[in-house]
């Protein structure tokens, strides 16, 4: 599952609109965050930034590694091998 689609479903979760959704990420200082900018982070058409990644889990009640897909299990299992 892409990041975007990831993200349609946390939002949907959240019970956020894609324009409340910017309007949260602009409160947060991505001022340039519109309701265009979340439908084409949704739909493949711009990526996610590194720097928009926190700002966006807070916004959809979430972790980062939510948003990117990774389960905690993983995750665990990751840093016990390294």
């Amino acid at each position: 599952m892409s990041i975007g689609h990831r993200i349609t479903k946390l939002r949907a979760a959240a019970n956020l609109s894609q324009v409340q959704l910017a309007e949260a990420m602009q409160a947060r200082g991505h001022t340039r965050y519109h309701q265009s900018t979340v439908h084409k982070i949704e739909s493949g058409g711009r990526f996610v930034r590194a720097d928009e990644l926190a700002a966006l889990a807070q916004c959809l009640r979430c972790s980062v590694l939510d948003i990117l897909g990774i389960r905690r299990e993983d995750d665990a299992a990751w840093r016990r091998r390294t």
